[in-house]
């Protein structure tokens, strides 16, 4: 019996975009639609990009509670956990867009300074 090679891993911007994709995609927007919204972050590198589709999907997510939360049959308890749900999602939006100001804020200095933004950078 042969074994099998496994696959070649998945690059984390693709899964983000998966995700991204199923979060927002109940609001009919495209991939290429989600693409030029990660663009106009005007990512500089992987892990800004990363942290922008991490935003996007966070941004989707809360939609999504908020709307399922305002859907006319919601019961009462679906309102509050929808709504706490969203203001979560919300929460984790707003602390991502943070982490990307600081990363870039960071970097900025370091390459002022001549130094590496961040250990192994070369």
């Amino acid at each position: 019996m042969t074994a099998t090679p496994n696959p070649p891993p998945t690059p984390a911007s693709t899964v983000f975009m998966q995700q991204l994709a199923l979060a927002m995609g109940e609001n009919g927007l495209t991939p290429a639609a989600l693409a030029e919204m990660v663009k106009s972050f005007s990512p500089r590198d992987r892990l800004e990009e990363l942290l922008v589709t991490q935003i996007m999907v966070a941004h989707g997510e809360a939609l999504r509670w908020l709307a399922r939360a305002k859907e006319p049959d919601a019961s009462f308890y679906m309102q509050g956990e929808g709504t706490a749900a969203a203001l979560r999602f919300s929460k984790l939006m707003t602390d991502h867009m943070r982490t990307l100001e600081k990363y870039r804020a960071r970097k900025a200095m370091a390459e002022d300074a001549g130094l590496p933004a961040l250990a192994g950078d070369s």
